[in-house]
């Protein structure tokens, strides 16, 4: 049983119920334990709740038996507590894992960590940038530790003769004005020969309470115990290209945003023994580091990690890019320890991951999954005509006549590529700045950066979403576009980071087709295209009036465009029948 306060609410019941007082010895014999309860107004009250004692006895083989009896009928949803810490099979002096986080100083404050969304597993020893520190035992404030409700130890940390022994957490609260108004789970501690502790962390009770680390506590390490730095081999022996390994993890898409909604458990990069060489995948699928700015809690960490500069070709070898992290909308506010990147062929890169910059909140490597496309996505896309895109419809048009506030491209399953319409007619997305609550949505999207020209072939592009005080408030996640023959676009469409829509605007597509003065412009099967005059003659089936050219060792050979197209041709469809 548990004889540590227990929040209201734990334990499977209302009222929590715990021993008031200490477990005997063996040569105690059978005593008496009196149990309480904790009852909550403006935050928890320790104790507020008696019910009926309990007898326990200690037996040989380190258990205890407890006599348990109905609890006092006054309460309200009673119910024993009972904790678990299992055996320790090894010294976890020994046997720890570092954590060298100088974010949860009692010093440090601003952002809302919460260590119920991480992993927690074994024993930890401390560390603030390589130096020894410990958890604090006095009162934190609130916020502190980069965590809504910083946490302490309720009790000294205990001598080496002690043992492992079981400390109390306290956790203060901002309305209730108490250093201990929250009462997390118990922790065990145990001091170690060199100076230091190591603690046996696990999920806290409460939500975005995190565990702090005491400034004043900070010394020197012994040299003998220096904390595991992890990077890889110092010299590549091997080419990179054909000695990689594959590190295949969903949650590093720039696409998973769970853990900032608590629905997936936190990373942090800085707890994996990198080593060497590693190429990305999501899923099975090739993927690459994004060289853009990703959103903060995104790729399944706190403060996502990307490229701050371009991938280089396969002809620059192995270069050295800067790593950037977010922070909330702060693309570039931390700065990681650079890595080396190198393109192979194949279209894909590999990366020399190392531990990024232990300041950095929970980093996590991001990677995005974007691939050549299998079929040419100017030939099979999906038509997207949905007349509330245009950039010139407000979204309280559809609140007024259809019943419903704002349209949210987050709720689409958005799978291949799209050619926008506007009641039947070719549109493409702005590339200039759109007013907010326009495109039916209350946050419009628009690409940050021109559209490609058809030789460009697949592009990747920016993507903006307006804001009351900006144009470009927020970055969405980029999408690849392609220019197509006809004069128009596809896009690869994903789902963006907020309730927002992707724009659609109506353009003129005969401004760019520029028709000759014997031409046309018009519209065949819902594509624009040059037609003939009258003045020019109908060719014979399977023939098209042509001019040949010869200069020295090359010829060109021109063709009637306005015959081709009239015939249902197109000119990317062109190509020699011979080699």
């Amino acid at each position: 049983m548990s004889e540590w306060c227990v929040s209201y609410m734990g334990c499977g019941g209302y009222t929590g119920l715990y021993l008031n007082g200490s477990h005997p010895g063996l040569e105690d014999g059978v005593v008496t334990r009196d149990v309480v309860g904790s009852h909550i107004w403006y935050y928890d009250q320790c104790g507020s709740y008696r019910s009926n004692p309990v007898q326990v006895k200690a037996c040989p083989g380190d258990y205890y038996v407890y006599e348990l009896i109905t609890p006092d009928v006054s309460l309200e949803g009673p119910s024993y507590c009972a904790v678990s810490f299992s055996s320790t099979s090894y010294d976890p002096c020994y046997n720890y894992e570092s954590l060298d986080r100088p974010w949860r100083a009692t010093t440090e404050s601003g952002l809302w960590i919460c260590d119920e969304s991480f992993s927690w597993s074994g024993w930890y020893r401390l560390y603030h940038y390589g130096m020894n520190i410990q958890m604090p035992e006095t009162c934190v404030n609130p916020h502190s530790c980069n965590a809504d409700s910083g946490l302490w130890l309720n009790g000294p940390h205990p001598q080496i003769e002690d043992g492992v022994v079981t400390r109390e957490v306290c956790g203060g609260n901002y309305w209730g004005g108490g250093c201990c108004d929250y009462k997390s789970k118990p922790i065990r501690v145990k001091a170690c020969p060199g100076n230091y502790f190591v603690y046996e962390l696990v999920n806290p009770q409460y939500w975005c309470l995190g565990y702090c680390t005491d400034v004043s506590t900070i010394s020197q390490t012994d040299p003998t115990t220096t904390p595991a730095v992890f990077t890889g081999p110092n010299a590549t022996f091997y080419d990179p290209c054909s000695n990689y390994n594959i590190q295949d993890d969903y949650w590093r898409s720039t696409l998973n945003y769970m853990y900032s909604y608590g629905y997936i458990t936190g990373h942090d990069d800085t707890r994996v023994k990198w080593a060497g060489w590693y190429r990305l995948f999501i899923n099975g699928s090739s993927a690459q580091m994004p060289d853009w700015c990703v959103y903060y809690m995104s790729c399944g960490g706190f403060s996502s990690l990307w490229l701050n500069g371009s991938h280089p070709g396969v002809e620059d070898g192995v270069v050295t890019r800067e790593v950037y992290g977010s922070h909330y909308d702060q693309c570039s506010h931390y700065t990681s320890n650079p890595i080396q990147v190198k393109a192979c062929p194949g279209h894909y890169y590999v990366y020399k991951l190392t531990r990024p910059n232990v300041a950095i909140p929970a980093p996590s490597y991001c990677a995005v999954p974007f691939g050549t496309p299998s079929v040419d996505p100017c030939d099979s896309y999906t038509s997207l005509d949905e007349s509330w895109r245009s950039t010139d419809n407000h979204y309280y048009n559809y609140y007024y006549y259809n019943n419903y506030y704002s349209m949210c491209d987050y709720n689409v399953e958005w799978n291949g590529w799209y050619r926008l319409f506007i009641n039947g007619h070719t549109s493409q997305m702005p590339e200039s700045c759109v007013s907010q609550g326009m495109c039916g949505t209350y946050s419009p999207l628009y690409l940050r950066d021109p559209h490609p020209q058809l030789e460009d072939g697949v592009v990747t592009r920016h993507v903006c979403m307006s804001g009351w005080n900006s144009c470009c408030g927020y970055e969405s996640h980029p999408i690849q576009v392609k220019a197509c023959p006809g004069d128009y676009y596809v896009y690869e469409f994903v789902r963006p980071l907020h309730c927002s829509s992707y724009c659609a605007a109506v353009t003129d597509p005969c401004l760019s087709l520029n028709c000759t003065e014997d031409e046309w412009c018009g519209e065949r099967h819902g594509v624009h295209g040059c037609f003939c005059k009258d003045n020019q003659t109908s060719p014979e089936p399977h023939s098209f009036d042509f001019s040949e050219t010869c200069e020295s060792s090359s010829g060109s050979l021109s063709l009637s465009r306005c015959q081709l197209f009239e015939a249902g041709f197109s000119a990317h469809v062109l190509h020699l029948n011979d080699p």
